[in-house]
């Protein structure tokens, strides 16, 4: 039971990653055809400008999700209010 517990927690992120990476383009793609949305930054979009060296340089494209919401500020401010899971970066 022990090995098998440190097992896990030695693959753990293994895992995690891939699923994080599996999510974030699912989002993305969502993000990139809905209405409400005007640009979606992700490297694993075809639609990224540079697509192509991410998929030479990374093993998957990781989780974080840029998008820019069409309309006013105050429209946006909806969107992101509800929004379940959000953590907001202005320093990246």
């Amino acid at each position: 039971m022990i090995f098998l517990n440190l097992f896990q927690l030695k693959i753990h992120h293994r895992y995690a990653y891939f699923h994080d990476h599996r999510n974030a383009m699912a989002i993305a793609l969502f993000l990139e055809s809905h209405k409400a949305v005007c640009k979606v930054v992700y490297p694993g979009l075809k639609s990224h400008p540079q697509h192509e060296l991410a998929e030479k340089q990374q093993h998957g494209f990781g989780a974080m999700i840029t998008f820019y919401c069409a309309g006013s500020r105050k429209q946006s401010a909806i969107i992101l209010e509800q929004l379940k899971v959000f953590t907001l970066a202005e320093s990246l």
